[in-house]
């Protein structure tokens, strides 16, 4: 999978192993030191891409607890955390949920945001959540809809209505959302056109990474 990235044109990443409580509970110290191992790898393969530590939190009242406490990682160790939200749960739940990350001092990163469409919820909630300062992000397999057509379709009505901070690749898996970028990058041109996409895929990501604000 690094190699794929590297090749695809990618130079960082962040590992964002999932934690769920009681199903997936990696703890930090294990994600950092496993995540040197990685970047070690990569220098020995020549490979001139770096490799951050993080989680990808699930909104649920433990794990938030754990997050506050701590014990949890944000990307790169900055202030922006990604949220895992279930698309089920109720716009209210969704915005008190956000709220306490923002109540603990961090920005909360919505992943793959266009999910959160595909329950029929008005695109109206993500406007403002956007406008409250949360990062919206989208998956790049859904931009090119190998995610499926309703995917498709809301992760490009978030990108024509300017509601997204970031594409990321989701990546799982050499075949399952591959760590790709390249060919998701090229739609997001055709609809948002080179300095929009420079901005979505290059400049907030870094920004996120490197603990700044985005504008």
């Amino acid at each position: 999978m690094l190699e794929m990235a590297f090749y695809d044109g990618i130079r960082h990443m962040v590992a964002t192993p999932h934690y769920i409580t009681g199903t997936y509970e990696t703890k930090a110290d294990e994600i950092r030191e496993k995540t040197d191992v990685l970047n070690s790898h990569a220098q020995k393969r020549g490979m001139d891409i770096t490799i951050y530590a993080g989680q990808e939190i699930n909104a649920d009242a433990q794990s938030f607890s754990a997050l506050a406490a701590g014990e949890l990682l944000t990307l790169n160790n900055s202030k922006y955390a990604l949220i895992e939200i279930d698309p089920q749960l109720t716009d209210e739940s969704i915005k008190n949920a956000l709220e306490a990350v923002f109540e603990m001092g961090m920005i909360p990163v919505i992943a793959h945001a266009e999910r959160l469409l595909a329950s029929g919820r008005n695109i109206d909630m993500i406007f403002r959540l956007f406008e409250r300062g949360t990062i919206i992000q989208v998956n790049a397999d859904s931009i090119k809809g190998d995610a499926g057509t309703n995917l498709k379709r809301n992760a490009h009505l978030l990108l024509k209505k300017g509601l997204v901070h970031a594409v990321s690749s989701d990546c799982h898996s050499p075949a399952w959302r591959p760590p790709a970028l390249s060919v998701a990058e090229k739609e997001v041109k055709r609809i948002c056109g080179g300095e929009q996409t420079k901005k979505l895929m290059y400049i907030n990501p870094y920004k996120i990474i490197s603990n700044k604000d985005l504008v």
